[in-house]
């Protein structure tokens, strides 16, 4: 296999062995802004102008051939255990996707018209869908059953981090207003009133141990005991922009920066240094391959790997179609990558 990139300028391979990035035929200078693995084994490619692309084993090709829906931002991608694909974007709300069947969610079915950022979907087949600026919502069988926003309790209306803890709790991270945890119908929030260093919730992780992690502009906090209304700093991060979390191997857990990686084990905390430039990488986005390797997604920095030999970069100057890399999503062993100007994979 190969690894694929996604960047603001194209769709790059990388194969098997090699330290040369390709272009993909037929994507310059395409935007890719979001990546999953379709139904059918292609891979859906997210773009900023150009709707929804489909690259399988005849080459890219449009999702949306003509339409209102050919132009538009793909901001998330979501393909759910019933077979629909969900699409979060920019300004057409939600659509989703169904045996060829395409529908957009909005004010008919309960959703308002605008930008969709995260997506999380339950066990029983629901999605929540969180929105810039009109809170979360439940959507069922294409319909919305159930909202919140900060008139009915919820910390804030820009939601940007959906995850699920031990307990089974709903944990939604905003933007303006802190930490929501919803449980059964009751809203429980946190915010800098009560122990948070910032109500810009950035990144949350919900861990194998069962502790969550909460990730804000202005530093980390972590739960031991998996309640995260009884969290508390990490000490060394105070001030640091915390962009991603991530539940490595043997018990390790990781914190991309603005300032560099760290990695915690047990109540240790350590920055990781491995050259040079090591604390001067913004890490976007993290992901360990098969072989106990730690993928950084870096913001200018492009794609490096962290493993016991140290730090192996790629940049442009590799063949990589941008620096900027946002995501890295595993496909069975095979990573799709986005970055500012296109979509590629790598096989790690």
């Amino acid at each position: 296999g190969a690894l694929w990139i996604g960047t603001m300028g194209g769709l790059f391979c990388l194969p098997p062995h090699e330290k040369v990035v390709r272009a993909v035929t037929g994507t310059d200078l395409l935007p890719v802004t979001a990546l999953a693995s379709g139904p059918g084994g292609d891979l859906l490619v997210g773009t900023m102008v150009k709707g929804l692309k489909v690259l399988g084993d005849g080459g890219m090709r449009d999702f949306f051939s003509d339409g209102e829906f050919s132009d538009s931002h793909v901001r998330a991608i979501l393909a759910d255990s019933d077979g629909c694909v969900w699409l979060g974007t920019e300004a057409r709300g939600l659509i989703r996707l169904r045996q060829r069947v395409v529908g957009a969610l909005s004010s008919g079915e309960g959703l308002p018209d605008g930008s969709v950022y995260p997506l999380l979907e339950e066990t029983g087949g629901d999605l929540w869908v969180g929105t810039e600026k009109s809170g979360l919502f439940r959507i069922r069988d294409g319909r919305v059953t159930e909202s919140l926003d900060r008139s009915r309790g919820l910390a804030g209306n820009m939601v940007r981090v959906l995850a699920r803890d031990r307990f089974g709790r709903l944990i939604v991270g905003t933007r303006d207003g802190g930490l929501s945890v919803v449980d059964n119908g009751r809203i429980d929030n946190l915010t800098t009133k009560n122990g948070l260093s910032s109500d810009n919730i950035t990144a949350v992780l919900c861990d194998g141990s069962g502790e969550v992690w909460i990730g804000t502009d202005r530093g980390l906090h972590r739960s031991p005991d998996g309640r995260v209304e009884h969290s508390v700093p990490v000490a060394g991060l105070e001030g640091h922009t915390i962009r991603a979390l991530y539940d490595g191997a043997e018990g390790w857990r990781y914190a991309g920066t603005r300032r560099g990686l760290w990695r915690f084990l047990g109540s240790s905390c350590e920055r990781v240094q491995a050259g040079d430039k090591s604390a001067e990488l913004d890490v976007l986005s993290l992901h360990e391959d098969v072989h106990g390797g730690l993928w950084m997604g870096t913001n200018g920095s492009g794609l490096s790997r962290l493993s016991e030999r140290g730090i192996t970069s790629f940049t442009t100057r590799d063949g990589l179609p941008g620096n900027v890399i946002y995501s890295i999503e595993d496909d069975s062993g095979l990573f799709w990558i986005s970055c500012e100007s296109r979509v590629f994979t790598i096989s790690p």
